[in-house]
């Protein structure tokens, strides 16, 4: 019966030579033979060829449909003539024909300004297939799916975005449709291709930089609002957002400072001199840009003392948590950097007094200053910043070192399940030389 039908296959094309009667073969290894024939064939021959398959494939009837498919997967590049019956076999029920479909049209760059025309009102499941063949597609696919951002769909923009950022570097034709899109007044468009474009990386941040660097005002503008919005901008743009802090415009310096503010700690550790000098000037300058360059400066670890001690008394939980290690390295040769630390000891927020402790211990006789406002946290009956506020006061003053009720802390920690510990006894009176070891020296 299957011979029947393939000899019924046959004749839809007239008539089968011997190639394609071995390429719609049941028998794989006659397949494989005349796939490699077929590859060798003349161009005339392969244009024939490829015109008896797709009207096979065609044919929902047609027994030789999945060798069909398979066939025109190793036909080469004259398989883009078939480029309507693949797409549209791309929704076989059969798996064997659908998948020879999707890595045939994945080799086939020719077809990828159709496979993302065939993206818009297609269900989402085919957009995801026709996505990933685009991706194949290497360069040709991402310039495609660039252009799916100006056919006004909004879930097609959002598709497209993920399948770009799904590919990364590979990418880069995609980067100057992506920073329009990453412009737009929709939110969640802008926040997937500020996404795609940070996944991307070294040629996006390429591409922004050399814009961020143009004489024209509004490409200026347009890049620095871009890499504001990626998610960790990339590296090759950092020098270039470094400049742009002393750019004419304020709002390209704001959107700079913000882009600066994203970046990893460790990148920002490199800053310029002449960068974190701007940031520092930014800090002052009313409007949008003073926020951010003082977040960039605290995560830089090159803020000066009075900015980092006004960090650490205020209101944003992130600007105090990073301005405790900075007044730290200061406090060795600034005394104003020791008194920071020593309010911050006072502080609402529990984990800032307990890395105010921390900070406090590293410095050693340095810190001696705070020794009565570790002692007034030594008396808490929270057993975790007994237990700091105890290891500070050992480390500041060496004399806390005989305390007895000190050492037992520093001995007997916080166990597993324990929130609180006993008080210290209260100060003794001076006359009470035999009790004083159990109160503060």
């Amino acid at each position: 019966m299957k011979r029947l039908l393939l000899a019924a296959a046959c004749t839809l094309v007239a008539a089968c030579s011997s190639l394609e009667k071995r390429l719609l073969s049941e028998d794989p290894h006659t397949r494989a033979e005349a796939g490699e024939d077929a590859a060798a064939a003349s161009d005339a021959k392969k244009t024939e060829l490829v015109a008896a398959l797709k009207t096979i494939l065609a044919d929902k009837k047609a027994a030789g449909r999945p060798q069909a498919a398979a066939a025109l997967e190793d036909i080469g590049p004259h398989a883009a003539a078939a480029e309507p019956e693949l797409i549209a076999a791309l929704e076989d029920p059969d798996p064997e024909i659908s998948e020879s479909a999707e890595r045939a049209l994945g080799k086939l760059w020719e077809t990828s300004n159709a496979l993302a025309a065939a993206m818009d009102g297609a269900d989402p499941g085919l957009q995801d297939r026709l996505a990933r063949i685009l991706a194949a597609q290497g360069e040709a696919g991402a310039a495609a799916l660039g252009r799916n951002f100006e056919r006004g769909n909004k879930d097609l923009a959002l598709r497209s975005a993920g399948a770009l950022g799904a590919m990364g570097p590979a990418a880069a034709r995609a980067v100057p449709a992506l920073a329009r899109a990453a412009s737009s007044s929709d939110p969640e468009v802008k926040t997937a291709a500020a996404a795609a474009l940070g996944a991307i990386g070294a040629p996006a941040g390429r591409w922004l930089a050399d814009a961020l660097r143009s004489p024209s005002a509004r490409s200026r503008a347009g890049a620095a609002a871009v890499l504001a919005v990626i998610p960790e901008p990339p590296a090759e743009a950092f020098e270039a957002l470094c400049t742009a802090l002393e750019d004419p415009e304020a709002q390209v310096r704001a959107d700079a400072a913000r882009a600066l503010a994203a970046c990893p700690a460790e990148r920002l550790a490199g800053l310029p001199e002449k960068a974190a000098r701007s940031l520092t000037w930014l800090t002052g300058e009313p409007g949008p840009a003073a926020a951010p360059a003082r977040e960039a400066l605290l995560k830089s670890g090159k803020a000066g003392v009075a900015l980092l001690a006004e960090a650490l008394g205020g209101g944003a939980k992130a600007a105090r948590d990073a301005a405790v290690a900075p007044l730290a390295r200061l406090a060795a040769s600034d005394g104003r950097a020791v008194a920071a630390l020593t309010g911050a000891l006072g502080h609402a927020d529990r984990d800032l007094r307990l890395a105010a402790a921390a900070a406090l211990a590293g410095l050693g006789p340095r810190g001696a200053g705070a020794a009565d406002a570790l002692w007034k946290n030594f008396t808490s009956g929270d057993c975790a910043e007994r237990a700091a506020a105890a290891a500070a006061l050992a480390a500041v003053k060496p004399v806390f070192r005989r305390n007895k009720a000190v050492m037992k802390v520093l001995s007997q920690g916080c166990g597993a399940g324990k929130t609180a510990a006993p008080r210290p006894a209260a100060r003794p009176a001076k006359k009470k030389k035999k009790a004083r070891a159990a109160g503060r020296p």
